[in-house]
């Protein structure tokens, strides 16, 4: 693990899905595993992912 995101203390300002954005360049992530079966979670999960993203 090269980053680590603590949603109770970095997330004030910003979703999560945007601080992954910021420490990817604006890339996303290759794959996201969402394991909470919190709803809106899976939302993060998928706008953190590199969608459409073909290399």
């Amino acid at each position: 693990m090269t980053d680590f995101i603590n949603p109770n203390k970095d997330c004030k300002t910003s979703s999560i899905s945007d601080m992954i954005k910021d420490v990817t360049g604006g890339l996303g992530v290759h794959y996201v595993f969402e394991c909470t079966g919190i709803p809106s979670m899976l939302n993060e999960a998928i706008e953190a992912s590199k969608l459409n993203y073909d290399k």
